[in-house]
Order: structure tokens, then sequence, then C-alpha cells
């Protein structure tokens, strides 16, 4: 699947919401029910629903008040800026079996394809310090730990925390 360039409005004359659009604007004549499933909402949730359901041979109906599917999972322009709203970072999906990856899989029929963050992508930046790069793996920590020596027992903390956390919340990571 080719990489999916984002729009932004240095790279564009004119940004209209026709540009970013996905699927079509309800109709009343375009509904084609009856439906087994309506999900209220495109957002990552929805969608994951929507696929679950039509892959189990449902026939479902996605409604979305945007103009494009997404939640928030997709960029806005305005005035000559772009931003995203939603999720800055995935981890671990780069490995075609761990978990988060199978899921994904398994909800875009293996169409997504994820990029490596690059190691320097991911900056912690404190006033008067050069920046220091953020570790993306447990095992990268150290780096980080040798950066603020002083903090090492406070970052040790927040990782034990975190790690507590996803075990409790997602035993099967």
């Amino acid at each position: 699947m080719p990489p999916v360039d984002h729009l932004t409005t240095s790279s564009r004359t004119e940004t209209t919401a026709s540009a970013f659009r996905t699927g079509r604007r309800y109709r009343a004549g375009r509904l084609d029910g009856p439906y087994d499933a309506i999900v209220i909402g495109s957002g990552p949730g929805g969608l994951a629903a929507a696929a679950c359901l039509s892959d189990a041979g449902q026939k479902v109906l996605v409604l979305e008040q945007h103009y494009t599917a997404g939640g928030f999972s997709h960029t806005y322009a305005r005035h000559g800026y772009e931003w995203d709203v939603g999720v800055h970072f995935l981890g671990g999906l780069g490995e075609p079996d761990a978990f988060f990856s199978r899921v994904y899989s398994f909800l875009t029929g293996g169409q997504l394809q994820w990029s490596q963050t690059p190691v320097d992508g991911n900056r912690l930046y404190v006033r008067g310090e050069e920046p220091a790069t953020l570790p993306t793996r447990r095992e990268d920590v150290s780096e980080i730990a040798e950066r603020f020596p002083e903090e090492r027992d406070a970052i040790e903390a927040i990782l034990q925390h975190a790690e507590k956390v996803v075990s409790k919340t997602m035993p099967w990571w």
C-alpha cells in the first residue's frame, strides 16, 4: 500500500472540505437498509466495531457528523496551520506477532503498514538543556536516566507505574 501524503495548506493553494472527504454525504435516498447494526461515530472505536461486525457477516451502517471519517485520528487545517488531534504514538506495532499488530491487521485486512518512529523522533526539551531523545522501548530508558541522573529514581518509578497499569489493563501485552 503506498504511503499517504498529508494535504497541507502550504502544498495546496486552497484547502476545501472536499479535499479531505471520504465516503458520501448523508441523503435519505442513499440508505440501503435494512441494517443489522448502526454505529454512531467513525472514530477508531466506531470503525473497529463496524469492521468486526462486518467481518462477522453483519450489514453495518456507520454514521458520522463530520465530513470525513476518523474522529480524533485525523488532522485539521486552519488559517495556514495543520495539526493532528489524536493519537501521536502507538508502540509495539512494528512487531508482527505483537497483540495490537494482530488486532490492526485483522481490522484492516492486513492493508495497514506501520512506520518505525525515528530514534530521534521524540525529544524532551528542558529549558536551558540540550534536548534529550525520549526512549521508545523499556530497554532504552537508561539513555534518558544518564542525561538526568538526579531524576533516575523518579524515572524508574514512573516506568514501574506505567508497566503496572499496562499489566492490569492489557494482560496480554
